[in-house]
């Protein structure tokens, strides 16, 4: 005798196959939107970063000129490292609108703080996560280099 429909058995066994085959399917398709997400979200963070440092460099040309002293120094910024005042260093001090600023690099933050007096910096605010930051004066420029997500950017600020 013949057939005319299928087993209840093979209609199981298909039901089956169709959903391991939609399992893999949606498996596939979470970790394309999760390497997505991770590109969109490492693309802002360097968007961001630039951007900031785009604003921190129009605030340090529009810095004060008016020379201040600072660990037995005058001058109208301040490069800081471990050691002190230098040309190289992860941190940077200088005053506008009459207020002190401090750039700082705490790898891997880079923090804000603001005072009234170039000693007294209490609390710090974080502007980024950086791989990696160096402040460098040569002459009259100011050299800003940093790393982000493995590119290295290097920032130039004429201090005249």
């Amino acid at each position: 005798m013949k057939n005319k429909g299928g087993l209840l058995l093979e209609f199981i066994l298909n039901i089956f196959i169709f959903s391991i085959v939609l399992l893999l399917l949606f498996t596939f398709m979470k970790r394309i939107i999760i390497i997505q997400n991770y590109k969109i979200k490492v693309r802002t963070a360097g968007e961001n970063t630039l951007y900031l440092f785009d604003v921190l460099k129009k605030n340090i040309k529009e810095r004060d000129k008016e020379k201040f002293l600072y660990k037995g120094e005058k001058s109208n910024f301040f490069i800081i490292n471990e050691n002190g005042v230098s040309n190289t260093g992860s941190s940077l001090l200088y005053k506008a609108g009459g207020e002190f600023y401090l750039i700082k690099f705490n790898k891997p933050k880079l923090l804000i703080s603001s005072s009234q007096t170039p000693e007294s910096f209490k609390k710090h605010d974080t502007l980024a996560k950086l791989d990696s930051l160096v402040f460098r004066t040569k002459s009259d420029l100011l050299l800003i280099i940093f790393e982000i997500n493995g590119n290295t950017t290097e920032q130039v600020i004429n201090l005249k």
